[in-house]
């Protein structure tokens, strides 16, 4: 049995867009999560003030990704 969920361990879309260093807008950040860039099983959609949260490993993950293709 998996440990059970903690929101401690997701970013909200304005706490990655804060985590992006605000380079790329919101409405991005809704797109990279359709489109499934932070990859399946990372994103939650939660009732209240958090609302669509990404695990924060996928967060870093994708960071260092377009670091990667930035410095080639």
């Amino acid at each position: 049995m998996s440990p059970p969920f903690r929101t401690e361990e997701t970013y909200t879309v304005r706490e990655i867009w804060k985590e992006l260093d605000r380079k790329i807008s919101i409405r991005q950040i809704y797109r990279l999560i359709e489109c499934g860039e932070f990859g399946a099983g990372n994103v939650y959609r939660f009732a209240g003030t958090r609302g669509t949260c990404v695990v924060k490993e996928a967060v870093q993950a994708y960071k260092e990704n377009c670091r990667q293709e930035v410095g080639q």
